[in-house]
């Protein structure tokens, strides 16, 4: 059947003894900040680079589609894939299709209860959000990316190489690049593109995904502000080892200041905030062994360019599509939900009270 369980939702704000507002705002640390950004713009802590030469030698074809279209497909395979493992509902089949839409009308039926749920999340995201670069600097410094700094800013003597120059691998990195879309929707949906029926399976899925309709949410910025805050908590408590929510905030704010203080004091002391720019870091060229390893190439290579020349369709516009403007963000919402208790959605009346059976058909 399908519901959004009105006796699964969280317990109001006003239960869990919880008003960050009214314990100030959250801790703000600038060169935690500055070099959380520093390290992502070079895709920092990762793996050591191994480029294989032979990859410089393979002729990389273009991309089948442009890039808002293919993120586009990427995003409808991934939203089968979140439908099916969070609300057991498979959009490409029609009857769970109708599940799914049993299940978005049963959430438009919750909206007075989760607006009790709308405190402020803003503190709470901007905790989680410190707490994030804590995670990361800890991350960076046990990968040694700091180490070639001393404390006065130059680099140690013996300091480790930064492995393999970028520089002449600069195209063939932004060429597959290119290609990670497609080789993502290979592996979302578990296919083969060396099979010549791989693309037919694909575009088979795809149709049935276009055609899915489903009802409007009755208050979408609610829930994605929802999912917000409750991604927020969960990402604090997966790092903290502990759940936040019992806790008055101000501790809970206290506890992540003292993790950021104690990052901070990982870092070289040459690492700071000097005229408002970040000073004092190692020269470190962008790491893309996260994205272009063997797996990776492995994969692209299967995109054949008679391959990419059966994939290049028209693909509609996001806002066109209900699985991603409705069927993604309730996904999103039941996901975050389950990582701090209870699957809101079921599949079957939990009470002689349950409204799921009058819900709309789709």
């Amino acid at each position: 059947m399908g519901c959004f369980c009105r006796n699964r939702l969280p317990a109001p704000t006003g239960a869990d003894g919880q008003r960050p507002g009214d314990d100030g705002p959250a801790p703000e640390h600038p060169v935690l900040a500055a070099v959380g950004g520093w390290l992502a713009a070079r895709w920092l802590p990762a793996p050591a680079w191994h480029p294989e030469p032979d990859w410089l030698e393979h002729d990389w074809p273009d991309p089948p589609m442009p890039p808002a279209a293919s993120a586009v497909l990427l995003g409808l395979v991934t939203a089968q894939a979140a439908c099916r493992a969070v609300l057991r509902a498979d959009p490409a089949e029609p009857v769970e299709a109708a599940r799914l839409a049993r299940i978005v009308d049963t959430l438009n039926r919750r909206t007075a209860q989760l607006q009790a749920l709308d405190e402020d999340r803003r503190p709470w995201e901007a905790l989680a959000g410190l707490n994030d670069q804590v995670d990361t600097v800890r991350r960076a410094v046990a990968a040694r990316v700091f180490d070639e700094v001393q404390h006065e800013g130059a680099p140690h003597e013996g300091a480790p190489h930064e492995g393999v120059p970028l520089a002449p691998w600069r195209t063939m990195v932004a060429q597959v690049k290119a290609l990670a879309p497609m080789v993502a929707v290979g592996q979302v949906q578990k296919l083969d593109f060396t099979d010549p029926r791989a693309v037919d399976a694909l575009a088979a899925t795809v149709r049935q995904l276009r055609r899915v309709t489903l009802p409007e949410l009755q208050d979408a910025p609610l829930l994605l502000r929802l999912i917000a805050r409750t991604d927020a908590v969960a990402r604090l408590r997966a790092s903290l080892g502990a759940d936040p929510r019992p806790h008055p905030f101000a501790r809970v704010r206290a506890a992540v200041e003292r993790r950021a203080q104690e990052a901070a004091a990982l870092l070289p002391a040459a690492v700071r905030i000097e005229g408002g720019s970040l000073a004092g870091m190692p020269l470190r060229q962008p790491n893309p062994g996260l994205l272009v390893n063997a797996e990776t190439v492995r994969a692209a290579r299967t995109l054949t360019p008679d391959v990419l020349d059966r994939l290049r369709w028209q693909v509609p516009d996001y806002q066109d599509l209900p699985l991603l403007t409705v069927g993604a963000t309730v996904a999103a919402l039941a996901r975050a939900m389950a990582s701090l208790g209870e699957n809101p959605v079921q599949q079957q009346p939990c009470d002689a009270g349950c409204d799921a059976g009058a819900a709309s058909l789709g």
